[in-house]
């Protein structure tokens, strides 16, 4: 997939939130901001009910503001990053 805006990116985890599901995105992606909805993030490990679910995989490219927020959120990260100013 390639998209390019001059807008917001959203990804949706609502669905993603069963401690069971990962979302995968591939492909080239631009765009203004980058936001997520959907998951709370659980980090404490004595937790029970800390699960994989939510996690987010961008395998492609990403370029625009917010993706730190956006991998902070979905307890995900980005291997090989780089960042151009």
């Amino acid at each position: 997939m390639m998209l390019l805006t001059t807008g917001t990116i959203t990804f949706d985890a609502g669905s993603f939130g069963k401690c069971h599901e990962t979302q995968t995105i591939k492909g080239i992606l631009y765009a203004k901001e980058f936001k997520s909805t959907g998951v709370e993030r659980n980090t404490n490990l004595a937790n029970p009910k800390r699960c994989i679910g939510g996690n987010l995989h961008i395998k492609g490219i990403a370029i625009g503001k917010g993706l730190d927020t956006v991998m902070k959120g979905r307890r995900s990260n980005l291997n090989n990053r780089f960042t151009a100013k």
